[in-house]
This record gives structure tokens, C-alpha cells and sequence, in this order.
């Protein structure tokens, strides 16, 4: 019976043994597994937090770089107010203002107490307290530059004022071909054709508009010759207004087209021993292209004419057909332009 007793007690505490085991080992895992699924980022985080505090309790200092040149401040201008009290540097003598006076001066050391005072001669003659010096350089800015070693008159009442008139003109040399079917009627001939040439020159107000308005006076002579007749000259003058359209403009050329009417300031032929005077008025239509040269501006120019003449005067008999009664001429030129003012 002892035995059966003795057998069972140890039973049990080696079961009680075995289980003691069993927890602690399940207590161990348990531990693990806490401390491995554990976040230490808010550790990290209070540690941030920590050293951003401890900065703030201290200041970054900052280096500042130097300044230019600190001791030699720039002279400027300045108002000197009245009743301040100037040394003289050469003997230390004081002077007192009564009113305010214009100075160059310039501060002994930068934002100092004490500023020098230029005399004409640019040395430094005076010493005053800076607190009496006001500075006008930013108003001087405002001012225009006027040279104040001038002397202005005064205007007279009845001046006069100077305006310009800019003005582009062109002097111009050109053959013609002229259609002599008007002078081989009136003076009953068969030949058709004339030749001549013509001497012209135009102005024109130089501006931006798109049209320019001027001038055209221009002299011509020609000559109508037939087998049987001998030959017919003639010289004549005209003048009129003129309109131009610069249709092309480029750097170093440009191109033009002008329209013009003329009217006759004189217009005679001879043929020996007859004189015959015309009335006429010419409608001209001009086209040209000018080259800028290191010789100045040269034009090259093509036109048309057409003349309605009439006769006033005449020492023979002249058959003119009533129907027929202009006469028009091509030519061909070359020119000189040149820009001045008036």
C-alpha cells in the first residue's frame, strides 16, 4: 500500500514540473513576439522633437560681409541749414549761418557725427555737425541739367521760332519717244515719230504718310522731222502737282510711283522761217527705283505722258484735225535724289 502511495506522489510532481515548463516556454514566445511587432519610430520622433529644442535655445550668429571702402563716404550735395555752426579747418575758427546755403560735403566716417564742407577749389574747408546738413542729391535728379555758367537772355516779344521743313528733291535727265502723229497733220507730213528730251525736276514734302505731296517742273525739247518738210523743234515748259505712292522700301533702295498734271508756262516750235506757240497739259505717270550709293541716292525712272495741246498762235497755216488733239511720249531717265531742310 506504502508503495502504490509513494508511486503516485511522484506522479504528480512530475507533472506539476512539466506544466511549469510548458508556461514559461509560452510566456518566452509571447514576449518575442511584443517586442518584435513593437514601433520604435515615436522613440526616433521624441528624439527630433529634443534636439529641435535644444536649438532653439541657442542663436545662429551670421557672418556679415564687409563694406566697401567704410571709411571714404562719397561727397554729395546738401542744404546747410541756418544757424549752424561751421569750423574752419585751417585756424579752427567757428562762423555761424544766418541763412541757409547750398554745399558739397561729406561725412568724416560713415553715419558720423561730423561732416566736411568743400570750398570752389574741391578741398575740404569747413567742418560742421552732419545733423545741420540736408541732403538734395535725390532732388537734384528732378531737375533738368542746365549749364548755370549761362546766361540766358530774356526773349524779345516779337521772336520768332525756327521750323523745319524737311524736303526729299530729285534732278533728272531722260530721253523721249514721242508719237508725232499731231505735228505730221498740222503740218500735212507723213512721218509718225519724234524724239526729244526732257530736263525734270521734283520736290516732294519728306514725311511718313503713305501718299507725299510736291512739285514738278520740268523743260523739253523735241524734234519732228520729214523727207519732205525738213523738221520741226520745239521747247517747252511745265509745271504741276505731284503725288507719290512708295509702294517698296528697303534698306538701300526703294520704289515709287508718281502721278502728275502740268500745265504750260511756254511751249514753241520752229520750223524756218515760222514760229508756232502751243497751249497744253500734260497727265504723267512716272515709275522708279533708287539705289543708295557711298555717292549719294541715284534713281532710275521709266514714264508716260499724254499731252493735250491747242494753238495759240501761229505765223503759217496749220492744219490741225479737230479730233486729233494729244500727243503722248515715253522715256526713259536717270537721276540724282538728295534730302535737305528748309
Amino acid at each position: 500500500m506504502l508503495k502504490w502511495i509513494s508511486a503516485l506522489f511522484l506522479l504528480t510532481s512530475t507533472s506539476l514540473v512539466l506544466a511549469q515548463e510548458k508556461n514559461i516556454e509560452l510566456t518566452d514566445d509571447w514576449l518575442d513576439q511584443e517586442l518584435n511587432s513593437a514601433d520604435f519610430k515615436t522613440i526616433d520622433h521624441l528624439t527630433d522633437e529634443a534636439e529641435i529644442a535644444r536649438q532653439k535655445r541657442y542663436r545662429v550668429l551670421k557672418l556679415i560681409p564687409p563694406k566697401v571702402n567704410p571709411w571714404s563716404p562719397k561727397p554729395f550735395q546738401a542744404r546747410l541749414r541756418a544757424g549752424a555752426v561751421i569750423t574752419r579747418v585751417e585756424d579752427d575758427q567757428d562762423f555761424i549761418l544766418r541763412k541757409p546755403i547750398y554745399v558739397v560735403a561729406r561725412e568724416q566716417i560713415e553715419g558720423g557725427s561730423r561732416s566736411f564742407l568743400y570750398g570752389k577749389d574741391n578741398k575740404v574747408k569747413y567742418i560742421v555737425d552732419t545733423r545741420m546738413l540736408v541732403s538734395v542729391e535725390e532732388d537734384l535728379k528732378l531737375s533738368p541739367q542746365i549749364d548755370a555758367t549761362i546766361v540766358y537772355e530774356k526773349p524779345d516779344l516779337t521772336n520768332s521760332e525756327e521750323r523745319i521743313f524737311p524736303i526729299e528733291a530729285t534732278f533728272q535727265l531722260s530721253g523721249e519717244t514721242i508719237d508725232g502723229t499731231y505735228f505730221a497733220q498740222a503740218f500735212r507730213g507723213s512721218q509718225t515719230r519724234a524724239s526729244g528730251e526732257r530736263y525734270e525736276a521734283r520736290a516732294y514734302y519728306n514725311n511718313d504718310w503713305p501718299l507725299q505731296i510736291g512739285a514738278n517742273i520740268n523743260a523739253g525739247r523735241g524734234t519732228w522731222e520729214d523727207e519732205l518738210l525738213g523738221s520741226v523743234s520745239w521747247v517747252n515748259v511745265f509745271i504741276g502737282p505731284t503725288i507719290r505712292w512708295k509702294f517698296y522700301q528697303g534698306e538701300e533702295n526703294s520704289s515709287s510711283i508718281h502721278l502728275s498734271g502740268q500745265k504750260s508756262l511756254y511751249f514753241e516750235s520752229r520750223k524756218d522761217p515760222d514760229r508756232h506757240s502751243f497751249s497744253a497739259i500734260n497727265y504723267q505717270m512716272d515709275i522708279d527705283y533708287s539705289m543708295n550709293t557711298s555717292f549719294g541716292t541715284w534713281v532710275i525712272n521709266g514714264s508716260y505722258r499724254l499731252s493735250s495741246l491747242s494753238v495759240s498762235d501761229t505765223t503759217e497755216y496749220l492744219e490741225p484735225d479737230p479730233s486729233l488733239k494729244e500727243m503722248s511720249s515715253l522715256s526713259l531717265g536717270i537721276g540724282y535724289r538728295m534730302d535737305f531742310e528748309l
